[in-house]
Protein backbone atom coordinates (compact mmCIF):
# COMPACT_ATOMS: atom_id res chain seq x y z
CA UNK A 1 0.00 0.00 0.00
CA UNK A 2 1.69 3.27 -0.96
CA UNK A 3 1.74 5.95 1.87
CA UNK A 4 -0.05 8.78 0.78
CA UNK A 5 0.16 13.42 1.98
CA UNK A 6 -2.27 15.29 3.41
CA UNK A 7 -3.41 17.92 0.62
CA UNK A 8 -2.23 20.06 3.11
CA UNK A 9 1.38 19.20 3.18
CA UNK A 10 3.77 20.38 1.65
CA UNK A 11 6.22 18.52 -1.00
CA UNK A 12 8.30 20.66 -1.79
CA UNK A 13 12.36 19.67 -1.66
CA UNK A 14 13.56 22.99 0.53
CA UNK A 15 11.72 24.51 3.19
CA UNK A 16 9.97 27.59 2.54
CA UNK A 17 10.17 30.94 4.65
CA UNK A 18 8.39 33.84 4.93
CA UNK A 19 9.83 36.99 4.34
CA UNK A 20 7.89 40.50 3.10
CA UNK A 21 10.94 42.21 2.11
CA UNK A 22 11.23 44.51 -0.97
CA UNK A 23 12.86 43.89 -3.95
CA UNK A 24 12.81 44.52 -7.61
CA UNK A 25 12.88 42.13 -10.42
CA UNK A 26 15.27 44.02 -13.16
CA UNK A 27 14.86 42.66 -16.81
CA UNK A 28 17.97 41.12 -18.69
CA UNK A 29 17.14 43.74 -21.63
CA UNK A 30 17.71 46.65 -18.72
CA UNK A 31 13.56 47.58 -19.03
CA UNK A 32 12.57 49.58 -15.78
CA UNK A 33 12.63 47.33 -12.82
CA UNK A 34 9.58 45.82 -11.36
CA UNK A 35 9.23 46.37 -7.82
CA UNK A 36 7.78 43.19 -6.05
CA UNK A 37 7.39 42.17 -2.14
CA UNK A 38 8.97 38.71 -1.32
CA UNK A 39 5.98 36.24 0.05
CA UNK A 40 8.27 33.56 0.87
CA UNK A 41 11.85 32.12 -0.13
CA UNK A 42 13.96 28.98 0.19
CA UNK A 43 17.58 28.11 -1.34
CA UNK A 44 15.80 27.23 -4.72
CA UNK A 45 13.59 29.83 -5.44
CA UNK A 46 10.99 32.58 -4.25
CA UNK A 47 7.37 33.51 -4.30
CA UNK A 48 7.02 37.12 -4.85
CA UNK A 49 3.69 39.40 -5.42
CA UNK A 50 3.78 42.49 -7.79
CA UNK A 51 3.56 45.67 -6.77
CA UNK A 52 1.92 47.09 -9.94
CA UNK A 53 0.35 45.13 -13.07
CA UNK A 54 3.37 43.76 -14.49
CA UNK A 55 4.12 41.08 -17.05
CA UNK A 56 7.49 39.79 -16.07
CA UNK A 57 10.32 38.68 -18.76
CA UNK A 58 10.93 34.45 -18.33
CA UNK A 59 14.35 35.78 -16.82
CA UNK A 60 15.59 38.61 -14.58
CA UNK A 61 17.58 39.74 -11.88
CA UNK A 62 16.18 39.98 -8.30
CA UNK A 63 17.75 42.64 -6.51
CA UNK A 64 17.29 41.73 -2.85
CA UNK A 65 17.18 45.25 -1.23
CA UNK A 66 19.17 45.83 2.14
CA UNK A 67 20.17 48.86 4.43
CA UNK A 68 22.90 50.38 2.38
CA UNK A 69 23.72 49.50 -1.61
CA UNK A 70 26.96 47.64 -0.62
CA UNK A 71 24.85 44.96 0.99
CA UNK A 72 22.31 45.02 -1.52
CA UNK A 73 21.77 40.85 -3.59
CA UNK A 74 21.04 40.40 -6.95
CA UNK A 75 20.14 36.51 -7.59
CA UNK A 76 19.69 35.20 -11.78
CA UNK A 77 15.82 34.05 -11.89
CA UNK A 78 13.40 31.94 -13.95
CA UNK A 79 9.76 33.00 -13.93
CA UNK A 80 7.99 29.43 -13.36
CA UNK A 81 4.40 31.01 -13.26
CA UNK A 82 2.51 33.98 -12.75
CA UNK A 83 -1.23 34.83 -11.07
CA UNK A 84 -3.15 36.72 -9.35
CA UNK A 85 -0.48 39.45 -9.04
CA UNK A 86 1.92 36.88 -7.73
CA UNK A 87 4.97 34.80 -9.67
CA UNK A 88 7.41 31.72 -8.76
CA UNK A 89 10.66 32.04 -9.30
CA UNK A 90 13.28 29.73 -9.72
CA UNK A 91 16.68 30.93 -8.83
CA UNK A 92 19.23 30.31 -11.55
Amino acid sequence: MSKTRAPHEDQRRYTRLQSYKSAQLVPDDRSSPIPVRIIDMSAAGAKLELRAPARPPAAFKLVLRADSPEESKAVNCQRLWQRDGRIGVRFC
